[in-house]
């Protein structure tokens, strides 16, 4: 396998560096000579980020009962746009589903859609644009426990009784908008594994362009050193320059620990 290391020149350009196996020390000599160029301000690791919201259980409105008091008082989402940084979506799900109207790539926006507003697509080499998400995969799991509000399309396989009884499993914010950007690129994604812009900055700016005052980002680098790295100074700097936008990460997969 390759091992990445990140390194910063001027400004906030960020540059993967192969070595060897990830089990592997970075060779000192290597070290030594990237750290020794006049333009690089830090070498560090780069961390290998993957899904983490594996259970997501907790009742948020009622605890022993099967009513939801926070819709019942309009709570909704309606008129919101949640953006979720994630595997991608399967947008065909009958949770996102809109038979009349078309994804819009960014920076182009249908508001039209009754679910997605907009979708920043992982781009290949090729210049190709991928939009989607795995079976199973994460993104689409975290858009619906965001957003996801089950309805039928006719024309669909999907019978109508089956969505209605998937109703119970609406997200927290049913009625709201997406924004979806996705981190992943072809088969990177069969084991939720993600690839982040080399400024991380680049990955809330669009969201927050499209309206989106809360963005979801439930993932993580559960190996990751706590040391306060590239990714969380460009969070830091956003949230900074930005302060009327909430971004919320994973507390991670192992529970209590």
């Amino acid at each position: 396998g390759q091992h990445h290391v990140r390194f910063g020149a001027l400004g906030h350009v960020v540059l993967p560096v192969a070595v060897a196996s990830a089990t592997d020390a970075l060779p000192p000599a290597l070290l030594a000579g990237l750290a020794a160029l006049p333009y690089v301000r830090r070498v560090e690791p780069a961390p290998r980020f993957t899904g983490q919201n594996n259970v997501a259980t907790v009742t948020l409105q009622a605890e022993e009962s099967r009513n939801r008091p926070i819709w019942a008082h309009g709570l909704t989402g309606e008129g919101q746009v949640v953006a979720v940084g994630d595997t991608g979506l399967d947008y065909d799900s009958c949770f996102f589903d809109d038979g009349n109207q078309t994804i819009a790539t960014y920076p182009a926006a249908n508001w039209q859609h009754r679910k997605v507003v907009s979708y920043l697509p992982c781009v290949l080499t090729s210049g190709e644009k991928e939009l989607g998400d795995i079976p199973n995969a994460h993104g689409t799991h975290v858009a619906g426990s965001l957003a996801g509000n089950a309805q039928h399309v006719p024309g669909t396989s999907t019978t109508e009784a089956t969505v209605h009884s998937r109703t119970q499993y609406n997200g927290m914010a049913k009625d709201a908008k997406l924004f979806v950007n996705d981190f992943t690129c072809g088969k990177r994604a069969l084991d939720n594994s993600m690839v982040l812009p080399g400024d991380m900055y680049e990955g809330y700016a669009p969201g927050y362009a499209m309206g989106a005052r809360v963005s979801s980002f439930s993932w993580g680098d559960a190996g990751a050193p706590r040391e306060y790295n590239a990714i969380l100074r460009r969070t830091d700097a956003f949230v900074y320059e930005n302060p009327d936008m909430t971004l919320v990460f994973a507390a991670g997969n192992g529970g209590l620990r």
